[in-house]
């Protein structure tokens, strides 16, 4: 599989860099392992699973799921198999998140926390407002999408305005 090949070259290529920078490049370095790498690869992962899912060909490894097959295959842990299956299944459903996640616009961590929610309340429900989610996502990265909206531990400031947490 040349896949293989190509995939160790850049996965050699990103350690050797990395071993030898260091300051703003260290940095820069950094954000594009993830802007370049780890995201867009994560996409394309949910786009395989899919259709692995689709296909039920885990089945003929002797897995009873997918989840499962992940777990042993892939070595996740069971939360991040979950994860995965979640966005795979979810991800198709929102055409606005999936093109942002494949275009590198979004992170997975958004991703997962959009496909969570649409497990959650519907995807319909999160298409109806996925456009103001992902301006959120990609405005503020420093708060989880699926948080945005409830109230912090300790409640809402009395008198104050929502959206300013008790001091």
């Amino acid at each position: 599989m040349a896949i293989k090949h190509h995939l160790s070259m850049a996965v050699s290529l990103t350690r050797d860099y990395i071993a030898e920078a260091d300051g703003s490049d260290l940095g820069e370095v950094l954000i594009l392992i993830r802007e370049m790498g780890i995201d867009p690869l994560e996409a394309v992962f949910a786009q395989g699973l899919r259709r692995f899912d689709k296909s039920g060909e885990y089945t003929a490894d002797g897995a009873v799921g997918l989840v499962g097959w992940l777990r042993w295959k892939c070595r996740l842990t069971a939360g991040a198999a979950i994860e995965r299956v979640t966005i795979a299944r979810q991800v198709d459903q929102l055409p606005k998140t999936s093109a942002a996640f494949a275009s590198g616009a979004l992170g997975y961590q958004h991703v997962a926390a959009l496909a969570r929610t649409a497990e959650q309340v519907g995807a319909a429900a999160v298409r109806k407002e996925e456009g103001t989610l992902l301006r959120a996502a990609v405005d503020d990265g420093s708060r989880p999408v699926h948080r945005r909206g409830q109230a912090p531990r300790g409640g809402w400031r009395g008198g104050a305005g929502r959206g300013e947490p008790r001091a």
